[in-house]
């Protein structure tokens, strides 16, 4: 079995701040990039002079929601295609100016897509009440047939995979996680003020019946 060597670079973006960028010494020198759309509002806000309190990843709070919410309207692939064309100027390819000219270019595809809803709690513990209250609603959310409606897809008993809800009670802070496939949807009270539900895919098709 042979080894490739593989090459990180992280960088801090003008549009994105911190970012990685993952390539290969071996053909057809692949590009793995890594982008956050949480950090991509900051930095916009940032720019127009919105106050906000950040929260791991999202926001606790902001001066002008509505002016946030256009903001992240804003944010689709021509963001992303734009840092990867300006960082394939600045680091090091395989690539010269003529095979660019002659059409050997990257094109982007989705790896993994994460995506969020955040809801902060303006009393911290009645947030807390809800989300152990939600739990205990929900310890069946892992059965076939609620997977089929959170997913929208047909459950079988050939279709693959682990039919399973799983509760983690890691400290103090429990979250609530069920599959299917590749995708995965996880439930937790980030920060002690904020219910956050997770969506992490690799199947584009499962993000079109999310609504993603």
């Amino acid at each position: 079995m042979g080894f490739v060597n593989h090459f990180y670079f992280y960088l801090w973006d003008p549009d994105w701040g911190g970012a990685f960028w993952k390539t290969n010494a071996y053909a057809p020198w692949p590009v793995w990039i890594w982008l956050n759309g949480h950090t991509w509002a900051q930095r916009h806000c940032d720019r127009l002079g919105i106050g906000y309190t950040p929260l791991d990843n999202g926001f606790r709070d902001c001066e002008d929601p509505a002016a946030l919410q256009r903001i992240c309207d804003r944010l689709g692939s021509g963001a992303v295609k734009s840092f990867l064309w300006r960082w394939q100027k600045l680091l090091p390819s395989p690539f010269t100016r003529d095979d660019v000219r002659a059409g050997y270019v990257y094109e982007l595809a989705f790896r993994q897509f994460e995506g969020s809803d955040t809801r902060v709690f303006d009393r911290p513990p009645a947030g807390r009440s809800f989300f152990e209250q939600l739990i205990r609603d929900h310890l069946d959310v892992g059965r076939p047939e609620k997977v089929s409606l959170i997913f929208d897809r047909r459950i079988s008993s050939r279709t693959p995979g682990t039919w399973r809800t799983q509760v983690i009670t890691k400290g103090v802070d429990p979250q609530i996680s069920c599959y299917y496939k590749s995708s995965r949807i996880k439930q937790y009270f980030k920060e002690h003020r904020a219910s956050r539900t997770e969506t992490v895919s690799c199947d584009t098709a499962i993000l079109a019946s999310l609504g993603g």
